[in-house]
């Protein structure tokens, strides 16, 4: 089975949401793709910034998204599952770029989350911590800064 986990870094959360980063890894923990994106209507995101530190800066001279959606698309067509957490928030963007037939193959790392660690008092499908506390009780040690990079 070929799965790709994927993760996004983007501007904001709304309509005007554009991708700023895109990291893809194979099953066996190869990176197949990550790339930084300069958005092309969005010119500044101060909260996004100070989550994830991607500055305009940072993207000034970098390419933009829809120059590698054939590519990406190609990637997610030959993937037999798309891996992420919260990624029904990456479908929706990738969607907002025309991309298809991605939530067939989407599989939320928070539903893992779940199964494994409902029981475990005061924890319900509806307020899972985010990725980082979940990393953490995985027993997963984050590098210094890497908590919010794709």
């Amino acid at each position: 089975m070929h799965i790709s986990c994927l993760d996004t870094e983007s501007t904001s959360t709304g309509l005007s949401n554009e991708i700023l980063d895109l990291s893809i890894i194979n099953e066996k923990g190869d990176s197949i793709h990550s790339q930084l994106y300069k958005p092309r209507k969005v010119k500044k995101w101060y909260y996004a910034q100070r989550i994830h530190g991607i500055t305009p800066q940072m993207v000034e001279h970098k390419p933009f998204f829809v120059s590698d959606i054939e590519k990406i698309q190609a990637i997610f067509d030959d993937s037999d599952m798309l891996l992420g957490f919260a990624i029904d928030n990456d479908i929706r963007l990738f969607k907002q770029y025309g991309m298809q037939h991605l939530s067939d193959k989407a599989f939320d790392v928070k539903d893992l989350y779940w199964a494994v660690f409902k029981d475990d008092g005061g924890t319900d499908y509806y307020h899972i911590p985010n990725l980082v506390t979940c990393a953490e009780n995985c027993g997963y040690t984050w590098r210094e800064g890497s908590a919010h990079s794709a």
